[in-house]
């Protein structure tokens, strides 16, 4: 009877062994795993995406064109009407000093 509590206490002490082995396994494969996890993420967060750039720049550059022209064609008027405005001007000075 003792020689078989021995052998069950030492399956037990086997068997806690390797529970804790497991345990370790298990804490040491979490670790990897967070910081496989982490570095994914942080690579993630680095990462460039060169077609949605390009395609946004694209898109700024078309609306900056748009922007110029519309501020050229004012630009146009604006000078345009000035120099209505300063015939206008010299024909009144004129008749006024002139009489």
């Amino acid at each position: 009877m003792s020689e078989e509590l021995n052998k069950l206490l030492e399956i037990e002490r086997e068997a806690e062994r390797i529970i804790e082995a497991a345990r370790e396994e298990a804490k040491k494969i979490i670790e990897d795993t967070k910081k496989e996890a982490e570095e994914a993420i942080r690579k993630a967060e680095e990462s460039r995406f060169p077609e949605l750039e390009e395609k946004v720049k694209r898109e700024l550059d078309e609306e900056l064109g748009k922007l110029e022209d519309s501020y050229k064609e004012e630009a146009k008027k604006v000078y345009d009407t000035g120099l209505e405005n300063l015939e206008k001007a010299v024909e009144f000075v004129v008749k006024e000093v002139i009489g």
